[in-house]
């Protein structure tokens, strides 16, 4: 079923946020008071420039704060 999901929201047209991606996400660096590591920074400009990704990760590997930063960034860009 996730599968699934996946192919079709791939398939929908794509609606990413018009924002200065590298500028926000400094501003949340600094908001949050977190420097992300570069994996973290390509995730979230992948979803950005994307409109979607798959996040994964085991316990500690920054999942929560990516996630942080992708949604900001949506929000930002008046994607909520």
């Amino acid at each position: 079923g996730a599968a699934e999901r996946l192919r079709m929201l791939a398939s929908a047209p794509r609606r990413t946020p018009r924002i200065d991606a590298a500028g926000q996400l400094e501003e949340f660096e600094r908001r949050a008071r977190v420097t992300l590591a570069p994996a973290q920074r390509e995730a979230v400009m992948s979803a950005v420039r994307e409109g979607m990704m798959v996040l994964t990760g085991g316990p500690g590997t920054g999942k929560t704060t990516t996630l942080r930063a992708v949604i900001e960034l949506f929000t930002a860009g008046g994607m909520t």
